[in-house]
């Protein structure tokens, strides 16, 4: 929100990544609270109005959001851990914060279907992901957070990874039922407050 940062920043396009964001700027309530009240909706959307005076593009990919960082038109954005923490160890220019406000993050499932064929080996595998030595395995090329307190967290990446209570205590899950319920609304009042905002 500083002037400074006046079309040097880059977020993503989708309306539930941008509220969120400027539910966390805002302080008006804790966290993201302010999206379940009808005043509270009206002053993140207000908040993102004016964030989006900063914004040089809102991106719809990875590869842009990447791009724009790279080549230094954007100095700063909103993305996924993984993806960054990837190209910093491919030797890309960028670094990434976990803000002491928090974050939004969504949790990817592990999920046996209902009449799988496969059982026995979907179980397996499932166990196999979870074990603290696999998920150990998987943080030294990947950045996304892992779900065992036993995962032994790389140097590079422990300034944003959740390692306790209090760093959980921070992070706000996306709330998809309320998102689902209002999509439509959403999706069409960030267009034409927030996106219209940007040339």
């Amino acid at each position: 929100m500083r002037p400074e940062m006046k079309q040097k920043l880059s977020l993503d396009a989708t309306f539930y990544y941008g509220l969120y964001a400027a539910a966390y700027i805002s302080d008006m309530m804790p966290g993201a609270q302010e999206l379940y009240t009808q005043e509270g909706l009206d002053h993140v959307f207000d908040v993102s109005r004016k964030l989006a005076g900063n914004v040089k593009k809102f991106y719809k990919g990875g590869a842009e959001f990447l791009s724009l960082m790279n080549t230094g038109e954007t100095l700063m954005g909103a993305y996924y851990v993984g993806g960054t923490v990837s190209e910093m160890r491919k030797g890309a220019n960028i670094d990434m914060v976990l803000p002491k406000e928090g974050s939004v993050s969504w949790i990817g499932y592990l999920t046996l279907m209902k009449g799988a064929k496969n059982v026995d080996l979907a179980e397996a595998f499932i166990n196999f992901c979870m074990d603290p030595k696999n998920q150990s395995e998987y943080l030294k090329v990947s950045g996304n957070w892992v779900s065992s307190s036993k995962a032994i967290i790389p140097e590079d990446v422990k300034e944003i990874m959740p390692a306790s209570n209090d760093d959980f205590k921070k992070i706000t899950f996306f709330d998809w039922e309320f998102l689902n319920a209002k999509w439509s609304e959403l999706a069409e009042r960030w267009k034409k407050e927030v996106l219209s905002q940007n040339g």
